[in-house]
């Protein structure tokens, strides 16, 4: 019999006075998967694919909660680096991921919104290939 093993990391944030609470794991395989603990989803959610073959709007989300959990004081640790820096590197421009995230911040529940679009721009810059290409070609 084949174990399966993972690695697991939780992250929180809160917005409009509400917590939430999501978790990653990361397989063996290299699979990762995420999924929202708290606040509980109006239906049963199960877990998402992130890696690979996730879709490009739950790697929206990914970002956003990531971002969210780091201005929030909480140190992305273990295996969430790598997450965030393949999450990133979907996106094939800077534009790209502009574009991206001004959808997923509109759609995240609430009233106010989540994050502000440059706000993760410049968090996620250091994980991104766009960035270090740009740095690349400014040193020739």
């Amino acid at each position: 019999m084949d174990c399966l093993l993972f690695e697991r990391e939780e992250v929180q944030f809160s917005h409009e006075d509400e917590d939430f609470i999501y978790i990653f794991h990361r397989f063996d395989s290299g699979k990762v998967t995420f999924r929202r603990l708290w606040p509980a989803a109006k239906s049963q959610e199960g877990e998402v694919v992130l890696y690979p073959s996730g879709e490009k709007s739950i790697a929206n989300t990914a970002v956003i909660v990531l971002y969210k959990a780091a201005v929030s004081g909480q140190k992305l640790q273990g295996f969430l680096p790598d997450v965030l820096k393949t999450m990133v590197n979907l996106y094939d421009s800077k534009e790209a991921l502009i574009s991206n995230m001004k959808k997923a911040i509109a759609a995240f529940p609430g009233q106010t919104r989540i994050a502000d679009v440059d706000n993760i721009v410049e968090f996620v810059a250091p994980y991104s290939l766009w960035t270090v290409l740009s740095n690349n070609h400014n040193t020739y």
